[in-house]
Parts: C-alpha cells; structure tokens; sequence
C-alpha cells in the first residue's frame, strides 16, 4: 500500500480516522487552542500531536509507511468549527 496523502483535521467530536489505499484521515478533537499551538511531528510510520497549552499528547503509529518521496503527497491541516 502506498499512502500518498496524509490529513489532520481539528474538530469537535471523537478521535477518528479513514483510510483507502493512497490515504489516511485523522480528526483529533481539540479545543479552545490557536492552531500555532499544536505541533505535529510525522514521519515514515508516526504521526505525533503535541498540545502543551492543554496537556495533550497522541501518538499514532499508522499501519503503512507514508512515501514522502512522491510528488502527490502532502499534509493538510484544518480546523473545523
């Protein structure tokens, strides 16, 4: 399998996450903090999320590895409201 996108999304329900053979979607549930607060460390098989602001930490380690050498990937990171 070879995932070329990855997503982080910022929302207000559950932790969640979809995957299909060329991508992963993650929406972790984070409140009341500046975007410029979160850090987001990813690498081949890792994605960690780091809020200081509010004491959190997830750390997930995905399935496949992400290809990072593939012009078609990329991260994007939204937040919802």
């Amino acid at each position: 399998m070879n995932l070329n996108k990855l997503y982080f999304i910022e929302m207000k329900q559950k932790y969640e996450w979809y995957e299909d053979l060329k991508s992963i979607m993650i929406k972790i549930p984070i409140k009341n903090v500046s975007m410029k607060k979160i850090d987001i460390f990813l690498s081949d098989l890792v994605l960690k999320i780091n809020v200081n602001e509010i004491k959190m930490i997830k750390v997930i380690d995905l399935k496949h590895e992400v290809q990072f050498d593939s012009t078609e990937n990329h991260v994007l990171i939204k937040k919802y409201k």
